[in-house]
């Protein structure tokens, strides 16, 4: 089915008939395949001059037949419809269309966040496991699947502890499967709504929710978010777990307080339309952190409408970049890919420090990186097991953004963002996968401590000089060639390339110093960028392709290079 837009949202009134349906919407994200929806509903939003005038939105409905499912108090304007058997990109066409309307969409569909091809590991011990969570102390021990660690691969959260285990003040959202609510390394630390009476079925604070105890299930519309999968439970515990009660694992932030918003079902999926009502929930409800372990489809402007309104209300936005090793720089990939100054995008290590094989990138909209990878947690029935994926690298962040807000509770999400990004560890094989080239650090955070950068500082004073070096377009299989670029008495050099496209993850084009160390390494899409700074008077560009995917290659144009002292 084609699109016609992108994503997986005075007693007068003009109509434009289904014969007639133009609209000129210029400024939309660039259009992509349609994702899962569900058949027979969509969602639309009037503009805001329009909200005044309820009749022209029933005047709409009733031309199309159309019937309000619900209307969505976190976006004013938005409804939510069942247009039944009628084709459903005829009636986004139409709807989007009317004068009055700013956008329609399908109900996408959305799914967690976890490697399609991985294999959840069997049930581990559930005596204390302090010990498995590498991702929080990597002292090199070995991964459930044997893989050796690389000691101090890890977010250094005993050492943010000494300082702060966070508080019970900070309220983080779940947004997913929900949260087994009565686990016993999480249920002391459950959100309980304190303006709600349980089980009285009155609504007793006002806030359209009736005994909504300990969250909302928006994926079977009723107050009991337990999750019915394992996935919320997961997440949940990596950000807080309770600590030292000689039990399971520890959160990275064992004092928070942890709602849960379902709107993920059983299976692992949910609607768009519950997103909506979940996200809208939790900043409602004063959350200060969304996690968002899923994702799915394309551009949606009522998610994107909703977050924005997360934003306005001071709530940062942690998601999952993604589980199909792709560079979201190229292909977006949602909700992690919105570019609201309150969102952050999260890639997953391995216990060695590398991005893992299933993890999305992107150096300009991922943001950190964090612990993915046969990550130990919490799963219902007190139990605890391994799984993999960005979904686990999120709730990682989150812990940490959550012991920041437990030390100053006006940090806002932009703070908050920087915070995480300059404090990060710098991975030298991160460096061009995300935007802060490294891995959240707690401590670092905590303390404020920007680390030393592994890459040279830069001189701030470039002589530019012509360096013309092309690959055949396409270049061959099998190709394996070596350049050198030298500037007698250079302190730092640096090459420009005008043009880069190779296949991602096989054709690579490494940058080294005269020591053979590799400074920089480019692969796929790149465009036109310099590579990293190589301290000396020599570099050496070496490409190797395989036998398969032939690409255009790259243009080199120039380098530059300075004569300045490195820094001390």
């Amino acid at each position: 089915m084609g699109r016609i837009r992108v994503f997986f949202l005075c007693s007068t009134l003009v109509i434009f008939t289904f014969g007639s349906m133009l609209h000129a919407k210029n400024s939309q994200p660039p259009s992509q395949p349609l994702g899962a929806y569900v058949p027979g509903e969509i969602l639309v939003k009037v503009k805001e001059s329009a909200l005044s005038f309820p009749l022209f939105q029933e005047q709409l409905h009733q031309l199309t037949g159309a019937k309000v499912i619900q209307n969505f108090e976190s976006v004013p304007g938005l409804q939510h419809l069942y247009v039944g058997k009628r084709d459903l990109q005829e009636m986004v066409s139409y709807y989007e269309a009317q004068p009055w309307v700013e956008y329609a969409e399908p109900n996408f569909i959305y799914t967690i966040d976890q490697p399609k091809f991985s294999e959840e590991a069997g049930q581990l011990p559930t005596d204390p496991l302090f010990s498995q969570l590498w991702g929080l102390h990597n002292t090199g021990q070995k991964d459930s699947k044997g893989n050796d660690g690389f000691q101090d691969a890890d977010i250094d959260a005993p050492e943010a502890w000494e300082t702060t285990q966070g508080d019970k003040n900070v309220l983080v959202a779940v947004i997913d499967t929900g949260i087994d609510y009565t686990h016993e390394d999480l249920a002391a630390n459950i959100w309980t709504n304190p303006g709600e009476i349980a089980d009285n079925k009155i609504d007793d604070d006002g806030n359209g929710f009736i005994d909504d105890i300990h969250g909302w299930d928006f994926s079977n519309s009723d107050n009991d978010p337990m999750d019915d999968h394992s996935h919320g439970t997961h997440v949940s515990g990596t950000i807080g777990a309770i600590g030292n009660n000689g039990k399971g694992v520890i959160g990275v932030s064992p004092n928070v307080r942890l709602m849960a918003v379902k709107f993920l079902g059983a299976g692992g999926s949910g609607t768009l339309d519950a997103a909506v009502l979940a996200i809208g929930y939790a900043v409602k409800m004063k959350a200060r952190i969304l996690n968002n372990s899923w994702g799915g489809g394309g551009y949606s402007q009522a998610l994107a409408d909703v977050i924005e309104t997360a934003n306005k209300n001071n709530v940062l936005f942690v998601a999952a970049a993604g589980n199909d090793s792709t560079n979201n720089d190229v292909s977006k990939h949602y909700p992690s890919s919105y570019e609201h100054p309150n969102v952050v995008a999260v890639a997953a290590t391995t216990n060695q420090d590398a991005l893992a094989k299933f993890s999305n990138y992107g150096f300009k909209s991922v943001h950190v990186s964090a612990p993915g990878e046969n990550i130990l947690s919490s799963v219902p029935n007190n139990d605890y097991k391994v799984f993999s994926g960005t979904s686990m690298a999120t709730p990682h962040v989150v812990g940490v953004a959550a012991l920041l807000l437990a030390g100053d509770p006006t940090l806002t999400p932009t703070a908050i963002k920087e915070r995480l990004m300059k404090t990060s560890d710098e991975i030298l094989s991160i460096r061009r996968r995300v935007a802060s080239s490294g891995r959240v650090n707690a401590f670092n955070a905590v303390h404020n401590k920007i680390p030393p950068k592994k890459s040279p500082k830069d001189p701030g004073s470039w002589i530019e000089g012509a360096y013309p070096l092309s690959t055949p377009h396409n270049y061959p299989n099998n190709a394996k060639e070596t350049w050198t670029v030298h500037q007698e008495g250079a302190t730092h050099l640096k090459i420009h390339f005008a043009k880069f496209d190779t296949e991602e993850g096989y054709d690579q084009v490494k940058i080294k110093d005269k020591t053979g160390a590799v400074i920089d390494l480019l692969e796929g899409a790149a465009g036109e960028t310099w590579t990293f700074i190589v301290l000396g008077d020599t570099a050496t560009i070496s490409f190797e392709s395989d036998d398969n995917v032939a690409k255009y290659g790259f243009d080199i144009d120039k380098y530059a290079y300075s004569l300045a002292p490195p820094a001390p």
